[in-house]
């Protein structure tokens, strides 16, 4: 996974590539590859870092998973683009949207996956000589918006719900964090119900 990042000012890029199958992730990935690197929170996990005011923050991600076993093999490869904007210094919003290629028993699909949209508020922040403490209260809801009657499905058909706190010390040299997190999942279709999740990282 690769961060990038973009200060919300700067050209409009634009670029137009031919199939759906390559072109959608070509496309972000050229359309990316043109900002400049910026500072990023931690990538697999939430930290209490939100932008600045008016910034714009973009991450694009690639994830690949196979299994295999008597006889038949599973592959799900997932593109995504995570988009976050800084309302104000504390408060910002966010949305994650995944695009899924999935092989299972023969059978293969591609579609969007079920978007996410969250938001996080900056509550506590001590601002030291060269470092800084703060802690954040963050919430996501993950909308049903895969097509789960494709076979197989790329969503759930359901929607599901994050809510976690995260707090950290940031310095010249040093930086750190911890969160927890709680993710309740509800029915899908077909009434089918993943359990529910705690995260600690």
């Amino acid at each position: 996974m690769t961060p990038w990042g973009c200060s919300g000012g700067g050209e409009r890029h634009s670029l137009l590539i031919g199939t759906p199958r390559i072109g959608v992730p070509l496309t972000l990935g050229l359309l990316l590859a043109t900002w400049p690197a910026a500072a990023h929170g931690p990538l697999f996990s939430a930290g209490p870092e939100t932008p600045w005011k008016g910034a714009v923050e973009i991450t694009a991600g690639y994830h690949l998973e196979r299994a295999s076993g008597a006889g038949e093999t599973e592959r799900e490869r997932e593109a995504f683009l995570e988009l976050e904007y800084g309302i104000t210094p504390t408060w910002q919003i966010n949305a994650e949207i995944p695009y899924t290629w999935k092989e299972e028993d023969g059978l293969d699909s591609d579609n969007v996956g079920d978007i996410t949209l969250g938001t996080k508020y900056n509550f506590w922040r001590v601002d030291l000589p060269g470092a800084q403490w703060k802690a954040s209260a963050l919430f996501k809801t993950k909308l049903p918006t895969g097509n789960d009657e494709s076979e197989p499905r790329s969503g759930t058909g359901s929607t599901d719900f994050i809510g976690g706190l995260a707090a950290g010390y940031e310095g010249r040299r040093w930086y750190g964090f911890v969160d927890a997190r709680y993710r309740l999942n509800t029915e899908g279709a077909g009434g089918r119900k993943q359990g529910d999740k705690l995260f600690l990282d």
